[in-house]
């Protein structure tokens, strides 16, 4: 039997976004065959403070069909820290605060913890998923890092996110959720004056 939401995860295969390609991204170590992968916008090595956090979800090795993932609520999915040049930790933003504020607390998957949005359909039950492979994911997006942080000055930081979702393991009816956390990936963020 198919996925029940095989019709949907068809459609979101057409739009997926191929970092693959891109020179400047930086990926996370592997969990349970999954990698996280953030593009760092402007082929820069440092992802300016203003930009918006563009990520993904890779398959490591190949698998007979691409991982279905679902997407925790905000306050699960990403726990994230911001240090400045000396080490000194960057106080979140009321923005920044949502995220990942409850992340420790997620032990197993509930229908609860899922994020749901209507992808157009206007169906809102319908639970925020994207697909992996190896070579391709629907590219995602966090604010930029100074509406996160309360960043004061300019200078250089270092972006520390850590992800966690729910794998789907299994075969039509007879399935479950696995939550993977993924090792923190560090990201190297310039604020210039300006900005």
């Amino acid at each position: 039997m198919r996925h029940p939401y095989f019709t949907f995860v068809a459609i979101i295969s057409l739009v997926q976004v191929g970092f693959a390609q891109t020179n400047n991204f930086k990926d996370s170590e592997a969990a349970e065959n999954l990698v996280v992968r953030i593009d760092v916008v402007g082929g820069s090595t440092n992802l300016s403070a203003d930009k918006k956090i563009t990520f993904g979800l890779l398959e490591k090795t190949n698998e007979a069909n691409a991982l279905i993932v679902y997407l925790p609520k905000m306050q699960y999915f990403c726990e994230m820290q911001l240090l400045d040049s000396n080490g000194i930790a960057i106080p979140k933003t009321s923005t920044g605060e949502k995220y990942g504020d409850q992340f420790s607390s997620l032990k197993t998957y509930s229908w609860e913890s899922v994020n749901k949005r209507g992808h157009n359909t206007g169906d809102s039950d319908r639970p925020d998923m994207t697909l992996s492979d190896t070579k391709a994911t629907e590219g995602r997006e966090l604010p930029p890092v100074q509406k996160l942080f309360k960043i004061k000055t300019a200078g250089s930081y270092r972006l520390s996110l850590h992800f966690q979702v729910f794998k789907y393991v299994g075969d039509g009816t007879n399935h479950t959720f696995e939550i993977v956390r993924l090792p923190a990936v560090e990201i190297p963020v310039m604020k210039s004056e300006n900005e």
